[in-house]
């Protein structure tokens, strides 16, 4: 294992950053370099909007997809009931597309503390649960592995724990998006490297920081040791896609040649 390398077809790249521009121009610029591109679903990318294009171009120019739910102005653990429905409604829609277009796995988030709920978090979880429930039927239906991911320490965050992960999922077919980085910012990565996680992991999520802040640093930047962490998780039999969240797509490409890498990082 310490000679363990990762094909290129594994390194994809995403960032919200890139739902500014438009799909068909930001497509061609990560498909330079890149074989898998997870896309937010937001902005000028939303489901509904790239549906057709993105058919298109991948019937002409085939690039591996996968989606990341939309996060913006989205919480799946409101108080407010209506909020909650709408925000299961773009995420079930997202759904609905990422079946057409074969964008699996998909990332969701879980929801997220409002004023009230800080006071009581039993309200969130009740609602979260209920979202995921439902969410959880949609991707059984359309045919797509959902991946819940793990939170970075945000005061607001939810799920930022393996045991709050698991609890989330009991009962549903839900996956996991292990997100490195965040799990630094909680000093938990090591929690997650349990076969019981990794087994249910799909999708992992890779970007650098100095454990103070989620900063999504080039790879090499701050101090994870990403090359331990990943030699561990292939270990555990993870075969999935490493993607690289970044600020800029120039970073992403730097992180990309810092995974190519990695073998010899593990020899130093």
């Amino acid at each position: 294992m310490s000679d363990i390398q990762i094909d290129v077809s594994r390194i994809g790249t995403s960032s919200p950053t890139f739902s500014l521009y438009d799909f068909r121009e930001t497509y061609f610029h990560i498909r330079k370099d890149f074989q898998v591109w997870e896309v937010m679903v937001e902005g000028k990318h939303e489901a509904g909007k790239i549906e057709k294009v993105a058919q298109d171009l991948l019937a002409s120019h085939p690039m591996k997809l996968q989606f990341h739910a939309p996060m913006s102005d989205v919480n799946i653990g409101s108080v407010n009931e209506r909020m909650r429905r709408a925000s299961v409604r773009e995420v079930v829609e997202a759904v609905r597309v990422a079946s057409l277009l074969s964008a699996d796995p998909m990332t969701i988030h879980p929801g997220h503390l409002s004023p009230l709920t800080r006071e009581r978090p039993e309200i969130l979880t009740k609602q979260m649960l209920r979202s995921l429930n439902e969410i959880d039927k949609a991707g059984i239906e359309y045919g797509v592995d959902l991946c819940l991911e793990n939170m970075p320490n945000f005061p607001f965050a939810h799920c930022k724990s393996p045991k709050e992960l698991l609890q989330a999922v009991e009962g549903t077919d839900l996956f996991f998006t292990l997100d490195i980085g965040h799990a630094h910012t909680n000093n938990n990565m090591a929690g997650f490297l349990y076969p019981e996680i990794v087994d249910r992991v799909k999708n992992v999520h890779v970007h650098d920081n100095l454990s103070d802040h989620d900063s999504h640093l080039t790879l090499g930047q701050g101090d994870i040791d990403l090359p331990r962490i990943i030699l561990e998780l292939e270990g555990l039999g993870y075969r999935g896609n490493y993607i690289i969240e970044s600020r800029t797509l120039e970073s992403s490409k730097s992180s990309k040649v810092y995974l190519t890498e990695i073998g010899d990082l593990l020899r130093c």
